[in-house]
């Protein structure tokens, strides 16, 4: 689904951002493991599936971007939908979780035609 232009200027500043946190802080099948480390939505301030994201801007954008990208309306069993699809791109296990959401994001991106 096509974003508009300030969820695609989001959407940029959301590749930014995970690109730029390193591969060792990064995990899979958790928000936050015992070391630190953080899956894509951890990173965005999410610690439990019940998190009020209202306060996370990076949160809100990433779900608002999945929620249209996905064809989904904004209610409380979407939102469960979209964490979970973002926490399967995060661990689909085919390859870093970091290269595997960058590379998730970019190809929204792509698809925009821009």
């Amino acid at each position: 689904m096509k974003l508009n232009p300030t969820q695609i200027h989001n959407l940029k500043n959301l590749i930014t951002f995970y690109e730029e946190i390193p591969d060792e802080k990064w995990c899979q099948g958790t928000y936050e493991n015992f070391m630190g480390q953080k899956c894509a939505l951890g990173h965005a301030g999410v610690q439990s599936s019940s998190t009020d994201i209202k306060n996370l801007p990076i949160a809100l954008n990433l779900i608002d971007i999945m929620q249209t990208y996905l064809k989904t309306e904004n209610s409380n069993e979407n939102f469960n939908v979209v964490l979970l699809e973002i926490a399967s791109t995060n661990d689909n296990g085919k390859g870093k979780p970091k290269n595997n959401i960058v590379n998730f994001l970019r190809g929204i991106l792509e698809k925009q035609n821009l």
